[in-house]
């Protein structure tokens, strides 16, 4: 199969750092989910729209950093342009549920976009640039 795969590493803004919504240290888990561009508008994924791939990452610790150490490879994707769509779950409850909830910090629906070609490794910074309320 054609394609190529994405390395994500992963940042908060500077309005989610100072925000009065974000109750706990910026450290703990990343989740999300790709998806094509096209399935996504201003308000989120269609719903219909096919996940290509869910992203967990541990240990991501933003307190000091500005970018996360750890980095989660994407599987092999075809080529195409995708976005990713998740949450950090700084209060360490989402892993049930896999939502944010209230002090969480979030991403934007169509920030995080990025392109796969064929047998490339696109490198990304994954910015989550609110903090769910």
């Amino acid at each position: 199969m054609p394609g190529g795969t994405a390395e994500f590493r992963f940042s908060v803004s500077a309005g989610v750092k100072s925000s009065p919504n974000l109750k706990d240290p910026l450290m703990g888990t990343v989740y999300g989910n790709l998806f094509l561009q096209e399935d996504v508008a201003v308000d989120g994924p269609r719903k219909d729209a096919k996940e290509f791939g869910a992203v967990e990452v541990t240990s991501v610790d933003l307190r000091m950093a500005d970018s996360s150490s750890v980095a989660f490879v994407t599987p092999k994707l075809a080529p195409g342009k995708y976005v990713f769509l998740g949450f950090f779950d700084v209060d360490g409850n989402g892993a049930t549920s896999h939502d944010p909830d209230a002090g969480d910090p979030v991403t934007l629906a169509l920030t995080n976009k990025f392109e796969i070609t064929d047998g490339q490794q696109t490198k990304r910074s994954i910015l989550f640039e609110l903090v769910f309320n």
